[in-house]
């Protein structure tokens, strides 16, 4: 941000917007979304909250051979419902390091 000048806030409005512009959390849509979840190893998370189990309850393999099984509603709404618990940073940072390599 540029200093005061006549007591305002020179390009206060730009970082404003700049701050406040959607990141790849709030853009994430289900490809995405089940593509974090597969990368990560985290499938067997989805699937307890599909099935109210305790994510302890499945392994990995298991839990990918449930959810090739389950109806593409009950699919997305436990992807959605578990994407809204997980940390925004974790995945913005997943999202950046695989699609701004240089």
């Amino acid at each position: 941000m540029e200093p005061i000048e006549n007591g305002m806030l020179v390009g206060a409005d730009a970082e404003w917007e700049r701050m406040n512009e959607p990141t790849p959390y709030d853009q994430a849509d289900e490809h995405e979304i089940e593509e974090y979840a597969f990368d990560r190893d985290m499938v067997h998370e989805v699937v307890a909250v599909i099935c109210g189990l305790d994510a302890g309850d499945l392994t990995e393999e298991v839990a990918v051979m449930i959810l090739d099984h389950l109806d593409k509603t009950e699919v997305w709404n436990g992807l959605r419902k578990w994407f809204d618990s997980e940390d925004e940073r974790k995945y913005n940072e997943w999202f950046n390091d695989r699609n701004n390599w240089d």
